[in-house]
């Protein structure tokens, strides 16, 4: 399975960005160029995520591995902590993370996109928490 792309609101120290597209080897040549503006990928499967100290590499990191998880994100017993996005004015927000995936033939699933979204609510204090939040009542959303 791959990531096609990610959308966050109000997680970590990221107030919103919608649909960040992701390379993976399957990506169609139109949707490539569209994306990312480029005609020559040298390697069709390499995101590199790049910043300096605190800018928020391993928050996007985590962003991508628990839209991953999908529904199984509610058994897993996340520590309550701080997820949500705090402004400077002490205002909090409910946040969420939307993604879509692709699946591989060696997958053998009989759909090939798959979608998730996580809901992230405050709680007591700074104890956040994280929950499978998608209007179909199945598991897994397939497109």
């Amino acid at each position: 399975m791959y990531i096609d792309n990610i959308s966050v609101k109000n997680f970590k120290g990221f107030k919103n960005f919608d649909k960040l597209n992701f390379l993976y080897p399957s990506i169609s040549q139109d949707k490539l160029i569209k994306s990312f503006d480029t005609d020559n990928v040298r390697f069709k499967n390499i995101n590199i995520i790049l910043g300096n100290n605190s800018f928020g590499k391993t928050a996007f990191l985590k962003a991508v591995a628990l839209s991953s998880l999908g529904p199984s994100v509610n058994d897993i017993g996340f520590p309550k902590r701080m997820w949500l996005h705090r402004s400077t004015k002490g205002t909090v927000e409910n946040g969420s993370i939307s993604a879509q995936f692709i699946s591989n033939e060696q997958d053998a699933v009989h759909y090939n996109r798959i979608e998730s979204e996580i809901l992230i609510t405050k709680g007591e204090g700074n104890n956040d928490t994280i929950k499978w939040n998608h209007i179909q009542t199945k598991a897994w959303h397939c497109l």
